[in-house]
């Protein structure tokens, strides 16, 4: 089993290192792109949430990936105080959606179980990738093309919020017209 464990202040400027990371580790790993793009893209939407929403001052989030058997998993964990889930990043009603909340769904959409854990001790979210493509892992951790790769997934994730952004204002005029 390999496993990453790391540790990131609660603040938003770390969720981009942290996306960063995992994805690094994924393909360390040697998992297929494809799968390395979704993994760090829910990760990251789950760090995202750690940090804005389990914030807790001078706190911490943990991001902890497991690679085994052809399974990817990640948990993220903050200090927060905990939210629902039920029904959370389920619906996309364009009737019920707000300007913001696609988190949970990016998430369960991209990943093959998602699920939360709420404790006295904060929140935990637990998401499992079956891998289908593996090719040979990487011995290193600095190859060139993984650092071009992982300036393209942010420019990736952070162009995706836009476009959800665009489909929610242009829903939102529609409904009002």
């Amino acid at each position: 089993m390999r496993t990453l464990k790391r540790r990131y202040p609660s603040k938003l400027a770390s969720v981009s290192k942290a996306r960063r990371e995992v994805a690094s580790f994924a393909r360390i790993c040697g998992l297929h792109a494809t799968d390395v793009g979704d993994i760090a893209l829910a990760a990251g939407e789950a760090c995202n949430n750690a940090a804005e929403h389990g914030h807790v001052l001078d706190g911490f989030f943990m991001v902890t990936c497991c690679y085994e058997n052809g399974e990817f998993a990640v948990e993220v964990a903050d200090e927060g105080c905990g939210f629902d889930p039920t029904g959370k990043g389920e619906c996309l009603d364009p009737e019920r959606l707000g300007m913001r909340g696609l988190g949970i769904f990016i998430m369960r959409s991209l990943m093959d179980d998602v699920c939360f854990t709420m404790g006295a001790c904060g929140t935990c979210v637990r998401m499992l990738k079956v891998v289908t493509q593996v090719r040979p892992a990487l011995n290193g951790t600095g190859a060139h093309a993984a650092h071009v790769y992982d300036g393209r997934l942010g420019v990736m994730h952070d162009r995706l919020k836009s476009l959800l952004e665009l489909a929610r204002v242009q829903m939102s005029s529609r409904r009002k017209a």
